[in-house]
């Protein structure tokens, strides 16, 4: 049980900063396991376990899942998903409810448009994606791991809580939002950042083979420019693919982020290809400016992911610290990386303000 005593310094940190606890409260809903094994197969927003690749398969249901062909293991699949969905408990709905209510008001101030939206978790036994943090249609996927530390974190030290356990739930709502407002996202993706929304070809068979979808990032139509100097404009795009081994067994340890080469069509971009005819690329992090142009995350695989990086250090820094009274550090922040910062807090109360565009 979270003993109210604690719990009060949580609810002092919201009132330290003028904002009453019954104003502007967060919606929260906890799925059933009904409700969690129709939703993790859902595919109204997007695609994904019916384009998944029978190497992913065999990965994320920790190789319960292989061999026959591929429609089956893809049923088979969905099948595992769902039996992988837990019952919150009542202990678990209390600590994450006193949390995301604090985490509201972090944001609910200057990011009205994103603090309305409801906050719908899901929970797990950890048996796919690794037992990963991730999104699936409008709700936050979270392993009993996960909902078991935040539990512990708001009995034991509550005024810690919302700073050491805010980003990974605010990076989480956020590839939440990242569906709801597609179009405003893609603004500060194309507007901001230099990223290019095309058709991007990618059937080829080393692709396909060694495909590895991110639940958060699905999307992978985003082509980044890189401009030299007396040199012809390149195009790359990021991703996430196995590295070539035929058994991998583990999300990040067997894969790799590559930018892979593009070349231009009539259709749009089409991987360039070596003189064996497989696609050229190279690792991410060796495009310099590409790495530069995000400095201050290693998120820069995919722009959602980006985005729900650094967002959540702004809204840290701008919103939770300051009803703790503690002032925000940034002495170890280079300044291309504040100014990554700076850019996207500009940015983003144009789009998620009070004085939104419409």
């Amino acid at each position: 049980m979270i003993k109210t005593y604690r719990t009060t310094i949580v609810f002092c940190l919201m009132m330290s900063c003028g904002l009453a606890m019954a104003k502007n409260e967060p919606v929260i809903r906890f799925l059933s396991i009904a409700d969690g094994r129709k939703l993790i197969i859902n595919e109204d927003m997007e695609k994904y376990h019916s384009v998944m690749q029978a190497k992913e398969i065999s990965v994320k249901t920790s190789g319960q899942v292989k061999g026959g062909d591929l429609v089956s293991q893809r049923t088979a699949a969905m099948a595992y998903y769902q039996r992988g969905i837990l019952a919150f408990t009542e202990e678990e709905k209390t600590a994450m409810t006193q949390l995301v209510k604090v985490l509201h008001q972090g944001w609910a101030e200057d990011y009205p448009l994103l603090a309305k939206t409801p906050w719908v978790f899901l929970k797990t036994d950890g048996s796919f994606e690794n037992g990963f943090p991730h999104t699936r249609s409008k709700a936050i996927v979270f392993s009993k791991g996960i909902t078991a530390q935040t539990v512990k974190m708001m009995t034991q030290m509550p005024e810690v809580a919302p700073m050491s356990l805010g980003k990974l739930y605010y990076h989480e709502q956020l590839h939440v939002l990242q569906r709801i407002h597609a179009e405003r996202f893609e603004k500060i993706y194309s507007e901001l950042w230099p990223f290019i929304k095309a058709k991007i070809d990618l059937s080829h068979p080393y692709l396909v083979k060694n495909q590895l979808q991110n639940p958060d990032g699905v999307d992978v139509s985003w082509v980044f420019p890189i401009k030299e100097a007396g040199k012809a404009d390149r195009y790359i795009t990021p991703m996430i693919i196995f590295k070539p081994t035929e058994n991998p067994t583990h999300l990040m340890g067997d894969s790799e982020r590559v930018a892979l080469e593009l070349k231009k069509t009539e259709k749009g971009f089409s991987p360039a290809l070596g003189a064996d005819g497989t696609p050229i690329f190279k690792p991410l992090t060796q495009e310099k400016a590409y790495v530069e142009a995000f400095s201050g995350t290693s998120y820069f695989y995919h722009p959602n992911e980006t985005f729900a990086d650094l967002f959540p250090r702004i809204v840290v820094n701008d919103g939770i610290l300051p009803m703790s009274g503690i002032k925000p550090n940034y002495s170890r922040t280079s300044k291309m990386a504040m100014k990554v910062l700076d850019d996207l807090r500009a940015f983003s109360k144009v789009q998620f303000g009070k004085k939104r565009k419409k």
